[in-house]
Formats: C-alpha cells, sequence, structure tokens
C-alpha cells in the first residue's frame, strides 16, 4: 500500500468512510462485495476523467464516489495510482474484513479485483494500481493468515516445500 501523507490521509478518509458506510448498508454480503466493485471502477474511471457505462448512476447514487474522485484528479499521474490504490486498500479493508479474515473473504477480494479491472474500459492502464493494491493485500493480511492456518490445521504441501 502506499504510505501517502498522514494530511492528505485525513483530506481522502471521510469520503471513504462515507463510501464504507454506503456499501456496508447493503444487505448480504455478496451483495456489499459487488456494491465495492460497482464503487471501485466507478472510482477508478472518475479519477482518471474516463466515464464508462453506469458511471454516472454510481456518482448520483454515491456523492463521495465523486467528491473523491476530484480529490484524485487534483494529482499528476504518478500520485494518482498510489492514492487509488490507497482508497482500494481501505475500502477492501473496511467493506470486506469488517468481521475478520476468512478464507473466502480473502479469495472474494481477489475475485472482486480481477472483475474490476476487465471493467475498467478506457481506465485499462490503472489495472496495475488494481494488481498492486491485491499484490500488498496478499503480502500483509492472506499470507500471515494461510501461516497462521499452516500452524494451526498442518501443511498440506509437506515434503514438497
Amino acid at each position: 500500500m502506499p504510505y501517502i501523507s498522514q494530511s492528505l490521509r485525513q483530506r481522502l478518509d471521510p469520503f471513504i468512510a462515507k463510501i464504507s458506510q454506503h456499501c456496508n448498508a447493503v444487505e448480504g454480503e455478496t451483495d456489499r462485495i459487488e456494491t465495492l466493485e460497482d464503487v471501485l471502477v466507478t472510482l477508478l474511471e472518475s479519477a482518471v476523467d474516463v466515464f464508462g457505462i453506469g458511471t454516472e448512476e454510481v456518482l448520483d447514487q454515491n456523492n463521495s464516489v465523486r467528491e473523491l474522485a476530484n480529490i484524485i484528479r487534483e494529482f499528476d499521474d504518478n500520485d494518482k495510482r498510489g492514492i487509488c490504490n490507497y482508497c482500494i486498500t481501505k475500502l477492501i479493508v473496511e467493506v470486506i474484513f469488517k468481521q475478520g479474515v476468512r478464507y473466502y473473504r480473502i479469495d472474494k477480494t481477489r475475485e472482486m479485483l480481477n472483475s474490476v479491472k476487465r471493467s475498467l474500459g478506457y481506465a485499462r492502464n490503472y489495472a496495475s494500481v488494481v494488481d498492486c493494491a491485491w499484490a500488498e493485500f496478499y503480502r500483509r493480511v492472506a499470507a500471515p493468515y494461510e501461516d497462521k492456518k499452516i500452524a494451526e490445521n498442518g501443511d498440506v504441501y509437506g515434503e514438497l516445500v
């Protein structure tokens, strides 16, 4: 995850919190993840001034996505990438992992991020941002979770590792 300044976090975090509330108000974990997916695609497309099908609908439903995208657009392309990574990461943590780490949530996160990448359209050059967010998430959350489960239940790979 990019380690952006505290002052920039203070500008972004109130909008991220409102978006998280919007997503968490949706009934059912699968529907919450789908809502987050729509939000992430819209945020990335809006942040780079590329508007795909359905973008305006999500922006109209949740003005915080629009406001967050407006802040991101203030920066040059290099900085935008790190800021988008930060927003993706914070939203994943606050929406999907609010009830803790479970394997199915890790799997659903990877599935959702792959879908986000496929949906980016003209903002495809931001697919690498999604990949970086996943890689850091895997390194910081998923791998330690797997190590914990190996210690608890034994290693399926046995002598191979």
